[in-house]
């Protein structure tokens, strides 16, 4: 069984006496023949798929849709038409859709949709019709009316791979969106416009009064309903039923954010600022700072592909050249900043306990650290976090830290966030979060600093993962940020009073409770069992000396250390081959020193209480 591209998407596949063992009279074959006619072109060039279709190659001025009646006069025209959200009548929808490939029977369809609609008998779907399809409309390009304008996608075209339940996800974007001049509907996929449907085959629809995303399914009367989606109920899993993600539609209000704002798609607002007037340019130190648009090193060009599903700006969101993005900061944000940074962030601060593996101090001196991080969503109460991250410093008062963390005080909410802090002064009176103090250079116009994860693993599944680094620029000191080898901009030089190297290195994770309560899970919320898919893990870690080499800590490079060694434990497993690199994992269930419990009408405390992984 086959999936097509976008939504009831049908290919003829026999000839014209028997399909399906439905008999064609010889009247029905004439008319067919003449419709196979008046579909099929004459041809420049024909190409045969993989999968055994053959595709010509049409003059765009000759194509079927101009041998529809209506269309006689049409003048072909090339656009595209963005979308924003508001309130409406509605002039265009969009959204991510998850693919997959329900199995149906013969006679069966199933499919993914959106649509937009003005009455009963105008609509849109990737498919369009008029009147119910009782006289018009049809299947892609069975009939004239869709105006291919793409040389390379085509309506009908068949999806080689689709999504796999608690798997892979493979999705596209889509958006049916009306041209405010011509008022013709166009078709893109993944942001590219594909074609479009003319306003002058409809009876009514230079605007819809609805529109919406989902499925539909058909059998014959009587006969069962095949599967629709992923033919899993909707569970609050992007992994399981199928989806909808980043749904928008555009109103007659003509709203609109500018191109220098964008909303994401969990509500965040993220501004779009002139490089050379982003707010780490009002700190004191950087009066008279250069932008450093790139660093003096080389980067690898090696990309996971589930970063750009995970997190991160949506393609058609990425902020316009010479601007870069940063997500409003409120005031709540600042309050819950400085209460976050009002203790110092040290081994023996009370509430906080870390596991890690960090690289001798007398080793060095050391200019970047870096390593392929799993990420997680462990559960933490408000008042708690949980980070798994890599780290620079320089005595104890100069700092930088990038990983991901779970931290409902700053954010508010139990996500996993992106995220990166630094000091000076080991946070008495300098340094923050992110970027909600000055100090931090953005420099990518996708990827930024408390950006939210998506999808995170699943113990004992699915493992999601992405490369991180700090590195030093071996020119200007800077120390620049990267995430899946893309650099997000930097830490110059100046903010720091001794950061011309680093003294100490390291990878591993970091909990906090509020003193005398419980510590949130680490990682995985599991013990390190060197099985990869269990306690969270770097691989490939390496750091970079003075030969400005980077290379993979031998044992002798290291030390690993954890302060609670009943709620967290550390493994250093050191090179395990070409898959994992040397590598480490770190993690555990955390310990609750305050719970009680009742026998008969007795509370009774527990001074810990550890979970344990489940057997396997």
């Amino acid at each position: 069984m086959n999936i097509f591209l976008f939504v009831l998407c049908l290919v003829i596949n026999g000839g014209i006496h028997k399909v399906h063992g439905i008999q064609n009279t010889l009247k029905e074959d004439l008319e067919l023949e003449r419709q196979q006619q008046l579909i099929n072109k004459p041809h420049i060039k024909s190409i045969r798929t993989k999968f055994g279709e053959i595709i010509d190659c049409i003059d765009i001025n000759k194509q079927p849709a101009f041998d529809h009646p209506l269309l006689k006069n049409h003048k072909l025209q090339f656009a595209e038409v963005s979308l924003v959200p508001g309130l409406g009548p509605y002039y265009g929808v969009s959204g991510s859709l998850s693919v997959y490939n329900p199995k149906v029977e013969k006679d069966q369809i199933s499919a993914s949709t959106l649509w937009v609609q003005n009455g009963d008998a105008n609509r849109i779907e990737f498919g369009w019709h008029r009147d119910n399809y009782k006289q018009t409309g049809c299947f892609n390009m069975q009939c004239p009316g869709f105006v291919q304008t793409h040389k390379g996608i085509y309506l009908g075209t068949r999806v080689d791979n689709t999504s796999i339940y608690g798997g892979t996800i493979v999705e596209a974007n889509v958006s049916i969106a009306q041209d405010p001049i011509t008022k013709s509907w166009w078709l893109s996929l993944e942001s590219t416009t594909i074609g479009y449907f003319p306003i002058a085959l409809f009876s009514n629809l230079t605007s819809a009064e609805q529109g919406g995303w989902g499925g539909r399914t058909h059998a014959p009367p009587g006969a069962p309903s095949p599967p629709m989606g992923s033919g899993y109920f909707p569970d609050d899993n992007l992994v399981h039923a199928c989806y909808f993600r980043q749904v928008s539609f555009k109103n007659g209000s003509i709203q609109d954010y500018g191109p220098e704002e964008y909303h994401t798609k969990f509500g965040d607002i993220i501004d779009c600022i002139d490089i050379n007037k982003q707010p780490a340019f009002d700190h004191p130190l950087l009066k008279n700072h250069k932008l450093q648009r790139k660093p003096n090193f080389k980067t690898s060009s090696v990309k996971n592909s589930w970063a750009r599903l995970i997190f991160g700006l949506e393609k058609h969101q990425y902020c316009p050249t010479g601007t870069v993005p940063i997500q409003t900061i409120t005031k709540d944000d600042l309050i819950r900043d400085k209460l976050l940074n009002s203790h110092t962030s040290t081994q023996s601060t009370p509430g906080d306990h870390f596991a890690e593996v960090s690289l001798v101090p007398g080793l060095g001196p050391y200019y970047g650290v870096s390593g392929s991080l799993s990420i997680y969503n462990p559960k933490v109460e408000k008042d708690q976090s949980s980070a798994s991250v890599l780290w620079v410093r320089n005595e104890d008062a100069n700092r930088i830290v990038l990983g991901w963390h779970v931290n409902p005080s700053l954010y508010g909410d139990d996500a996993t966030h992106i995220y990166s802090r630094w000091t000076r002064d080991n946070y008495e009176k300098t340094g923050c979060f992110n970027m909600q103090c000055p100090g931090f250079v953005q420099t990518n116009k996708r990827i930024y600093l408390g950006t939210r994860v998506d999808i995170t693993s699943i113990y004992g599944g699915r493992t999601i993962e992405t490369n991180v680094s700090i590195t030093q620029d071996p020119i200007t000191k800077n120390w620049w940020l990267n995430i899946e080898n893309t650099n997000i901009g930097y830490f110059p030089i100046a903010l720091f009073s001794n950061m011309a190297s680093a003294q100490q290195g390291g990878w591993g994770g970091k909990t906090h409770a509020p003193p005398g309560a419980p510590s949130p899970p680490m990682g995985s919320g599991y013990f390190p069992d060197k099985s990869f898919i269990h306690a969270c893990y770097f691989r490939d870690v390496s750091f970079k000396n003075g030969s400005t080499q980077n290379y993979g800590p031998e044992e002798y490079h290291v030390n690993t250390e954890t302060d609670k060694p009943s709620c967290f434990g550390v493994k250093y497993y050191g090179n395990q081959g070409r898959q994992l690199g040397y590598s480490l994992q770190f993690g555990g269930p955390g310990v609750d020193i305050s719970v009680k419990f009742v026998i008969g009408n007795e509370l009774k405390p527990i001074k810990y209480v550890v979970q344990t992984p489940p057997e396997r």
